[in-house]
């Protein structure tokens, strides 16, 4: 037995009791209640993954994103009774980090987008009048 098999407290039967009915492809499925997707997900990226695994997180903030209903009493009160509340607090730690980071890229990346915008403009507006101002020097003529 592995020493996370010895040292948590998984309700499997609880697992498959709330679990959602879905459709895969047509077919019917089950998947994880929303509170148990988010324990597994946190758990595997932090105890399977060393806290460094991209796409966990990526998954982690998916679920985040579509499950506005999420009951993170719930959540909290499992995670204890499974004795995983380190580990999931220590991926939603590094997941909110990475939402937060990445919002700042986006940030980031709307400015720089909307300076070449600007720039770009300011060209627009610049070329006029430097072709006006060096036809009219060529000319002679004072602008």
């Amino acid at each position: 037995m592995s020493w996370f098999r010895a040292t948590t407290a998984f309700d499997l039967d609880g697992l498959w009791t709330r679990a959602v009915p879905t459709e895969i492809a047509g077919a019917p499925a089950l998947r994880l209640c929303p509170e148990d997707e988010v324990l597994h997900l946190c758990y595997h990226t932090a105890v399977h993954h060393g806290l460094a695994h991209p796409h966990g997180y990526r998954d982690i903030l998916g679920v985040l994103r579509v499950e506005h209903d999420l009951n993170w009493s719930v959540l909290a009160e499992r995670a204890r009774a499974w004795r995983v509340s380190v580990a999931v607090w220590a991926a939603l730690k590094v997941a909110r980090g990475r939402m937060q980071d990445a919002g700042c890229r986006k940030q980031e990346a709307r400015s720089k987008n909307q300076e070449s915008r600007i720039k770009n403009q300011e060209s627009r507006i610049q070329s006029p009048v430097l072709r006006i101002t060096h036809h009219a020097s060529r000319s002679g003529a004072n602008p």
